[in-house]
């Protein structure tokens, strides 16, 4: 299972690159950044890649909404994905709308959100790992 905790602390690691001014390090801003960004989406490509979701799930009006576990929001990944594919956040994917703090599905039905869900993180992943081919 992927480990969000250290894909929230590379995107976290990329933000701060991002807005500072000087770098100490043998290389330079840009190619920490770049080597950053590259981690961050080898998790995508990861077989097992799953958001760590809270078991307990909430579905009215016409949409199911899972939260992460622990009450995570995973800001900065968030941030950086939003750069990555230049969409706003939440990051909509056909029906679902990923977030900090939650992802929404538009499908009210248990079984089906959670088809609907599998699908739209899929295409997520495929939408980043498109990305990485662009930057090699």
């Amino acid at each position: 299972m992927t480990n969000f905790s250290e894909l929230e602390e590379l995107a976290k690691k990329y933000a701060q690159l991002k807005f500072q001014k000087e770098v100490h390090e043998t290389f330079n801003r840009k190619q920490q950044m770049e080597k950053l960004a590259e981690n961050i989406i080898d998790y995508f490509s990861q077989q097992d890649f799953q958001f760590p979701l809270d078991e307990h799930v909430l579905s009215s009006n016409g949409k199911t909404t899972y939260v992460y576990e622990n009450n995570s929001t995973f800001q900065n990944l968030f941030e950086f994905l939003s750069e990555l594919l230049h969409l706003p956040i939440p990051i909509m994917i056909g029906a679902a709308k990923f977030g900090p703090g939650e992802i929404i599905v538009n499908v009210q039905d248990g079984k089906a959100s959670s088809r609907e869900l599998k699908s739209c993180i899929a295409e997520l992943k495929n939408l980043v790992l498109a990305k990485k081919s662009k930057m090699t």
